[in-house]
């Protein structure tokens, strides 16, 4: 009987502890050697090392509102991962030699702790927790599409209606479509104005093409092309076909959804939503949120077609 039991004994080790001990050990070697990052802060010039749960909370920070609602702040969380995991890339120029880098231009906008509170001041523990709650929340959870990384590019706020992707970048992602956002426009900042003197209009516009080629005494301004999602496509300036999205950059405007109008003295420009406009919305995602919906609806609407999946095992 004696026997029995000790043979019990170490087969119970064998089969239970042993494992449980691989495990654990297998488990923190691959978290650590895979969701770890190392982040150059474009700033500074140094290289930081960051749990990838600490460094998304620190996009969020960045990149959404912190007074936006639990599920916006989710699904940014989810964006956020998924478009850093689609990034990593320690041959890109910008990363200098990390996976990834804090110019929001290549990459994603980033706050350390330091910022936040910066930022928030008295508030800041509560909005610090309030951000950390969303991404643990969402802990490991990335968008696929055909079991690859989607692409999940997002914007402030669109004019209405998102972007296919083609008429902004020219990559054409199944994902990236033109989706209606209407909540975008009770965003308080949806219209802005640009007032632009004639001569100085002619002087950017010669100045971008590297010629002398518009006069401002027979400028000509006709209707824009627009894309499907209401963005201004091309427009034509005195014979010269200007891409909405180089006027955009000329002029600082906050998106290509625009209109313009002239007298014999002054250009105006009349702009709709902040960002490109393709991918989610965040003041489109802060709407669906304050109507109820949950991150996952928030994040299927803007990214139609793509599936929820977990890093972690």
């Amino acid at each position: 009987m004696k026997d029995f039991f000790l043979r019990l004994a170490f087969l119970i080790v064998m089969l239970v502890v042993v494992p449980c001990v691989i495990n654990l050990f297998f488990n923190e070697s691959y978290s650590d050697n895979i969701y770890q990052l190392k982040i150059y802060e474009s700033k500074t010039g140094k290289i930081i090392k960051l749990d990838i749960e600490d460094y998304i909370s620190g996009v969020v920070a960045a990149e959404m509102p912190a007074t936006f609602g639990e599920e916006a702040l989710k699904s940014q969380a989810v964006a956020a991962r998924t478009y850093a995991l689609r990034k990593i890339n320690k041959d890109a120029p910008e990363h200098k030699g990390a996976d990834l880098c804090t110019d929001f231009a290549h990459c994603q906008a980033y706050y350390d702790e330091k910022q936040m509170r910066e930022k928030w001041g008295s508030k800041s523990d509560f909005y610090i927790n309030k951000i950390n709650d969303s991404v643990l929340s969402t802990k490991g959870e990335y968008l696929s599409y055909n079991n690859e990384i989607a692409s999940t590019v997002f914007h402030a706020c669109s004019n209405g209606i998102t972007e296919n992707s083609q008429d902004v970048w020219g990559g054409s992602f199944p994902y990236l479509i033109c989706v209606d956002s209407p909540g975008d426009m009770q965003n308080p900042n949806y219209i802005t104005h640009l007032s632009v003197p004639k001569a100085d209009f002619v002087n950017k516009l010669n100045e971008f093409i590297g010629e002398q080629k518009i006069e401002s005494e027979t400028l000509i301004i006709n209707e824009p092309k627009l894309t499907e999602g209401g963005n201004v496509k091309s427009i034509n300036v005195s014979g010269i076909e200007f891409e909405g999205t180089q006027l955009r950059k000329v002029f600082g405007l906050k998106s290509s959804a625009f209109t313009l109008k002239y007298d014999d003295e002054t250009l105006i420009f009349d702009v709709y939503g902040s960002g490109h406009g393709v991918g989610m919305s965040q003041y489109g995602a802060q709407a669906m949120a304050i109507d109820g919906a949950d991150y996952k609806t928030i994040l299927s609407h803007y990214y139609p077609g793509t599936n929820l999946k977990k890093m972690y095992k």
